[in-house]
């Protein structure tokens, strides 16, 4: 009863509808316990053999377990399902097994209490210590390592990142192999256990050696799967991960643990802006010399895979503070996310509790909201506008979340671009207002209103004033709309589904194999109907076909739904523009190109786009710009191909310096920074404004890059007096000149 209960309550959640990866992980939870304890109350009033009892707790289990899934299907068949096939897999290698293994430890439990005083409560006790110690195991793993996921015998499978909604389970098979070792040895030491007349268990020999034989082989098996499980991915450890990645850095304090791959120019790169960040972000939180931390290790990862694989997190950037830790992949130059993470681990000396974040109950119970606003106010990102403005437009179009939602657990309720943005902003806030000191005293455990003599009431009103005086376009309140007004992953049905089979769909189409593509994008529109990514995907699979009518059709139908956000609509404008521009039909081309310009905020997109009208009409450039942003013939965007038509774009129009920022935008993009740096330098003046202010942000990140600091300042200069850049940006790249000066 209290397993069908628990799956029918969850399953109207909208992430839990039906057989997935959190109905898995959440009766995961909850059915080996249950199994545990039933099967211990029973046995241990049962005077049962060894096999007897194995028998009665494996259907016990798999009556449980069968429950659960029963259930699971009946909310598939109410809500529809996201993938029988894979949610029946998770659900059989996870909760299946590890309820049947709860029971048997359950009858194990049943011997040890048969001859308490009080055997029922031992009953009880003893079953739940298997499930539950378990976990607490896994814990003490998450404690005292790198990692964030956990393979469990009784749960299964733990992918431990929030947002990383594209799982990576191939561990689970291995780790369920060893499962049926350890299930087989057990199977035999059954066959082998009678009940003897003073009511214990004895063991007895069946004339059978080579049986014994075989099940301590397949007992030693299972205990050389746990030794050896960083070979086979259940677990890692700082030292096997370091092994693994075979590179490492020191600059400074940061030390810099990363793929032996990785050229090393670009770690030094790296690991000089890392510890230019811990110098810098110390300074902003205000913490004393004697109190920093001695060094902080960076784990470098080649690409999100292999970081996904060794420590749990993919896509999600992630931090340790009480270990000094953080754990990126590689990217660009600068890093986006390193000041981020690096607040995390840098905030630890202003926290109390075993995990060194912002919490209450003595640091035990975090507050999500300040840990993550403290990293987005003191490590502003590379954007047109800063978490204020953001914050601004939100409060405009009515989805800022109240302070009580995100000072609490209900942070994760919302997307987290929303409640990251809408935090930072406020902890900023309260750093202009009251000062550092104040900031890192709330991060310590203090109340903030008692700090500030403000009840949150008080302190939510004078923050939206503050918003309110932010000016706003009404480009960025379309913006908006398309970043924050969509739903968290709570929110969400068969986020994971969604997620990879979109990802696959996107790998499909770019090895060329556009049939798997559309069946791929298909099939995540009939999972998730208002998928706009979906549908651009599926356009361009027709555009590699070469059906230009059908990718019309699904462009235009885009453009035109009422139920898609303005910045959909927009993107789907450039794209029909996009085909325009491509064939020919200029005027056409111009008028889509015009409208989106009118609401985008995104200033990658708007410089492509001033580009694209300026070039709308000259056909040598209109062709090179086609085959690198477009692209011709059904085969997309051609960087390399183009790189001849630039060339010769430059030899026709000598005095135009767009081409050279083209090759320099290449040069940069694949790091040759000497190369960039040298056609900028070299370039004749731009007729795009956009593109000459982007040439100095180039021009800065070159000579950061090359450690020239003169060629920086000037660049940052002529960067901060270009009309078109935003404070938000000017800023950003103020700071990393900050850090060049180090």
């Amino acid at each position: 009863m209290v397993v069908a209960l628990a799956s029918a309550a969850v399953g109207f959640l909208p992430l839990f509808g039906g057989p997935s990866y959190e109905l898995t992980l959440a009766m995961g939870l909850t059915c080996p316990a249950v199994a545990a304890v039933v099967t211990a109350l029973e046995l241990s009033r049962r005077d049962l053999g060894g096999l007897s009892m194995l028998a009665w707790a494996a259907e016990t289990g798999l009556w449980l377990s069968a429950t659960a899934f029963a259930v699971a299907l009946l909310h598939g068949l109410r809500v529809g399902f996201c993938d029988l096939g894979e949610g029946a897999t998770l659900f059989a290698l996870g909760p299946a097994i590890g309820t049947v293994l709860g029971a048997t430890w359950g009858a194990v439990a049943s011997e040890a209490a048969r001859r308490r005083k009080r055997r029922r409560l031992a009953a009880v006790l003893l079953g739940l210590c298997g499930p539950l110690g378990t976990i607490a195991l896994s814990l003490a793993i998450f404690y005292g390592t790198p990692i964030i996921f956990a393979y469990d015998p009784f749960v299964g499978y733990f992918s431990g990142a929030l947002y990383d909604t594209v799982l990576a389970d191939g561990g689970l098979w291995s780790y369920r192999a060893a499962s049926a070792a350890t299930g087989f040895a057990i199977y035999v030491a059954a066959l082998h256990l009678e009940r003897g007349d003073d009511g214990r268990l004895r063991w007895r020999s069946l004339g059978r050696p080579g049986l014994v034989a075989f099940a301590a082989v397949t007992a030693l098996a299972s205990l050389v799967s746990v030794a050896r499980g960083h070979r086979l991915g259940h677990w890692q450890t700082a030292g096997t991960i370091a092994e693994a990645l075979g590179g490492r850095q020191d600059h400074g304090r940061c030390h810099v643990i990363h793929d032996a791959r990785l050229p090393a120019d670009h770690v030094a790169r790296f690991a000089r802006d890392c510890a230019a960040h811990v110098d810098a972000i110390d300074d902003w939180l205000g913490t004393p010399p004697e109190a920093r931390l001695a060094s902080v290790d960076v784990f470098l990862f080649f690409d999100r895979n292999q970081k996904r694989y060794y420590m749990g997190a993919g896509a999600t950037s992630i931090a340790k503070p009480w270990r000094g830790e953080i754990y990126l992949h590689d990217d660009a130059y600068p890093h986006p996310v390193l000041g981020h993470e690096l607040v995390h681990a840098l905030a630890a000396p202003h926290a109390r509790g075993p995990f060194r974040i912002a919490g209450d109950l003595g640091g035990w119970f975090p507050i999500p909201g300040l840990v993550e606003g403290i990293a987005v106010a003191g490590s502003p990102r590379d954007d047109n506008l800063s978490a204020d403005e953001w914050s601004a437009a939100m409060r405009r179009i009515e989805v800022l979340p109240r302070l009580e939602s995100l000072f609490s657990l209900s942070f994760f309720e919302g997307a987290s671009a929303t409640s990251y943005t809408a935090a930072g902003s406020f902890v900023a806030w309260v750093r202009r207002e009251h000062g550092a000191e104040v900031v890192s005293r709330w991060y310590g455990g203090a109340s903030l209103p008692a700090l500030t003599g403000r009840d949150w009431a008080s302190l939510e009103q004078a923050w939206w004033a503050y918003l309110d005086t932010q000016t706003l376009s009404p480009a960025a309140l379309a913006g908006a709309e398309a970043r924050f007004d969509r739903p968290g992953v709570f929110g969400r049905r068969c986020p994971h589904v969604v997620d990879a089979t979109f990802a696959t769909a996107a790998a499909d189409l770019a090895s060329g194999d556009v049939d798997a593509a559309v069946e791929g994008y298909r099939r995540v529109l009939d999972l998730d109907p208002g998928s706009h990514s979906a549908k651009v995907g599926l356009a361009t699979c027709y555009d590699r076909r070469e059906d230009h009518r059908s990718q019309t059709e699904i462009l235009t139908d885009l453009a035109g739904d009422p139920a898609m956000t303005e910045a959909v609509r927009m993107y789907a404008e450039e794209l029909l523009g996009d085909l325009a521009l491509r064939e020919g039909r200029i005027d056409e081309a111009r008028e889509r190109y015009q409208k989106v310009l009118a609401v985008e905020t995104n200033e990658s997109r708007l410089r492509t786009l001033d580009i694209k009208l300026r070039y709308a009409d000259d056909p040598l450039a209109r062709h090179a710009l086609v085959t690198l942003l477009i692209g011709d013939d059904g085969q997309g965007p051609y960087h390399e191909g183009a790189l001849d038509e630039i060339g010769l774009w430059r030899a026709a129009a000598p005095n135009d310096g767009l081409p050279d920022y083209l090759f320099a935008r290449q040069h940069l993009g694949r790091r040759h920074f000497a190369l960039a740096a040298r056609r900028l330098d070299g370039m004749a003046p731009v007729d795009v404004p956009r593109a000459r202010a982007e040439a100095h942000r180039m021009r800065l990140v070159a000579a950061c890059a090359l450690g020239d600091v003169p060629a920086a300042e000037q660049a940052l200069a002529a960067y901060r007096a270009h009309p078109l850049v935003t404070a938000s940006r000017a800023d950003y790249y103020a700071a990393l000149l900050a850090r060049c000066r180090r």
